[in-house]
């Protein structure tokens, strides 16, 4: 399977109406680099390309995550949690080098090790597991796949009202 970029993901996202060119906003190139000098970790190529498309915002694309951006505390806040959670319900430590970058309900987290070589792969600890597991092989294969879910849901949604 070839990978979509983020640029055309989202581009999809807007032909469905799950988003649209007025809401889907990216991080500044500064931003991307605070993140990095505060976190002292490099970006996977893949995720670095999603922040600046739609990093800021993305419609109503995963809108019931916590995953865009706003801020570094935020950033520093959901790590904290996800520290917490994965460690009292998975026994699991994460490193300094693993960035989590998504959120459900403080219980569920996606992350990956940015030491584990360019494009890492993706982590999960969900609600009501005991373990930690691979997700996807890279944050742009989860992407993709989240976003090829969204525009199911949507166009499950849409004929169904119709």
């Amino acid at each position: 399977m070839i990978l979509k970029t983020p640029r055309q993901l989202a581009d999809m996202l807007i032909t469905a109406g799950i988003a649209s060119s007025d809401t889907v906003l990216g991080c500044t190139p500064s931003d991307v680099l605070n993140i990095e000098q505060h976190f002292q970790i490099k970006l996977p190529e893949s995720y670095k390309s999603f922040l600046l498309t739609m990093g800021r915002q993305a419609g109503e694309f995963n809108d019931d995550f916590y995953f865009l951006v706003e801020s570094i505390e935020d950033l520093i806040s959901m790590r904290e949690n996800a520290e917490s959670v994965i460690r009292e319900f998975a026994g699991y430590e994460l490193k300094q080098s693993d960035f989590v970058f998504l959120a459900r309900y403080s219980v569920t987290f996606l992350w990956f090790d940015t030491a584990a070589g360019p494009e890492p792969p993706v982590m999960l600890m969900e609600d009501g597991a005991d373990e930690v597991r691979e997700l996807a092989p890279t944050f742009l294969d989860w992407l993709n796949t989240d976003v090829a879910y969204e525009l199911e849901y949507a166009a499950e949604a849409a004929s169904s009202s119709s």
